[in-house]
């Protein structure tokens, strides 16, 4: 018998990339971040720097680019250093990748329909489904937790693997996770993890950023 110490985990989504700013699916593409989403990294350090809650024992991030860059303003400020892991990456979204939302609604209009309708029962191309990349995130991020027993945690990662680990942890079935938003760009969403369970006490709070995504659908408080 072992006895386990919760650990926190503060989730980061990544800053605002070129490519969201131009409704262009990423996936695993590496997109850098655009001139907002650089002010928007500063300004996560910033709050990270004044914030008193939160003692930042370590820091991972996905091993895209626009992760990496939107936590790296923190990491040097702690004086810490990034793990990357793929294992955080964006769910992948195959041949998807690069395409606007037009492109490929013109192109595959069927797969698109679907996605449109039901993401959490979706494929994105012919690359994963949201229950794959939901199964890759929980292991990821359940490996972290128990590897960081009693600590606290940053993690560097994107919209659609965190909006479904939210999910999972919360007991929201993916047949709902349409209803659930995906968390603004550079936002935190923090949770505790204890005894083999995840639980989410803030999704999405970007209330310290002074540059906010126009298009991104703020919704705080999610039922």
């Amino acid at each position: 018998y072992t006895y386990c110490i919760m650990t926190t985990l503060l989730f980061l989504r990544h800053g605002l990339s070129v490519t969201n700013n131009s409704n262009t699916f990423t996936g695993r593409m590496d997109a850098p971040l655009h001139s907002r989403g650089l002010a928007q990294a500063q300004d996560v350090a910033k709050y990270i720097q004044t914030q008193t809650t939160y003692k930042i024992d370590k820091i991972y991030s996905s091993s895209s680019l626009r992760a990496y860059s939107t936590v790296l303003p923190t990491a040097n400020f702690l004086s810490l250093p990034i793990e990357k892991s793929e294992l955080l990456q964006e769910i992948d979204v195959g041949n998807w990748s690069g395409l606007t939302f037009a492109a490929i609604q013109e192109k595959y209009p069927h797969a698109f329909r679907l996605f449109r309708e039901n993401v959490g029962l979706a494929r994105y191309g012919d690359g994963e489904s949201t229950q794959e990349a939901q199964t890759r995130m929980l292991q990821a991020v359940e490996q972290i937790a128990k590897e960081n027993d009693g600590k606290t945690v940053l993690i560097a990662t994107h919209g659609g693997v965190l909006r479904a680990l939210y999910c999972a942890w919360q007991g929201i079935s993916l047949n709902e996770l349409k209803n659930v938003v995906i968390a603004p760009n550079a936002s935190l969403s923090i949770a505790t993890f204890e005894n083999g369970k995840g639980t989410f006490a803030t999704y999405g709070f970007d209330d310290y950023l002074s540059d906010k995504t126009p298009h991104t659908p703020l919704q705080k408080n999610l039922t």
